[in-house]
């Protein structure tokens, strides 16, 4: 978690659903935060789109979601971190209406061993 997520952002309590870009629930105001422990923090562009969301517990970023779109606002890009450092990389292509799914492990190791990372890369046809 090492660049800034642009864009603005607002709290939420919590998150639902598997299928990405996760939808936050139940915003927060800023002056709900004070005795908070656990919440999420997700920015938007200025299309209103989510650009990235944090959790966050005891102040400290636990996981990390970024979002990157195309033209048209299709989800093309979601970058997953964990707790670990664990960076997890979905592309996404609308070729056919078939879904499939390739991993291929490390993914250009040497640029995230600088940051002492390992990396997943998954690419699904959406």
């Amino acid at each position: 978690m090492i660049e800034a997520i642009l864009g603005t952002y607002r709290y939420y309590l919590t998150y639902t659903g598997i299928k990405l870009p996760l939808t936050l629930l139940n915003e927060l105001e800023p002056d709900q935060m004070g005795n908070r422990i656990t919440y999420f923090r997700g920015y938007y562009d200025g299309q209103g789109r989510l650009t990235g969301l944090q959790k966050i517990v005891y102040g400290e970023v636990e996981m990390e979601h970024r979002y990157q779109y195309d033209e048209s606002g299709t989800l093309r890009r979601a970058e997953i971190t964990d707790i670990e450092g664990e960076v997890t990389v979905l592309e996404c292509w609308s070729l056919t209406q078939k879904a499939m799914l390739w991993a291929v492990e490390p993914c250009n190791q040497q640029t995230w061993s600088a940051a002492s990372r390992r990396t997943r890369r998954h690419s699904r046809l959406c």
